[in-house]
């Protein structure tokens, strides 16, 4: 049987690489040099998940994550925006305990993660609604 784990992982790097590969190449219509490195970039970093190298496949993730800094604030960016660190790994924590519960048949469980991450949006929803209006 195959690992979950492994599928989910390798399924989460194909995503974000045609994220990050869509949102850069919008940003360079006029650069086909750019727009070619970052292709390059997303189709290994393809093959390599459909290899089976996902640790390699999130290199190629990270690279294009890096090239899309320089984009940081752009409307579209597909950071998380306006959250820090620490939310950020309080959403994973959330999720994961959530994916846990669904894995385990847990549903009730899995229903409290979940309004516990709805908590955490509203927390940082709020917070920003604060920050514009201060």
């Amino acid at each position: 049987m195959t690992d979950f784990y492994a599928i989910r992982l390798r399924a989460e790097a194909l995503q974000r690489i045609d994220l990050l590969a869509g949102f850069l190449a919008a940003r360079y219509p006029d650069d086909p040099d750019t727009r070619r490195e970052v292709a390059e970039c997303a189709e290994r970093g393809r093959a390599l998940a459909a290899e089976g190298r996902v640790g390699e496949a999130w290199d190629r993730v990270l690279d294009l994550r890096d090239h899309a800094y320089a984009w940081t604030g752009h409307p579209h960016h597909p950071g998380d925006p306006g959250a820090d660190a620490t939310a950020r790994a309080d959403a994973h924590h959330i999720a994961g305990r959530g994916s846990m519960a669904v894995e385990l048949g847990h549903l009730a469980a899995a229903r409290a993660e979940l309004e516990r991450l709805r908590e955490l949006r509203r927390g940082l929803v709020d917070a920003d609604d604060d920050k514009g209006g201060a």
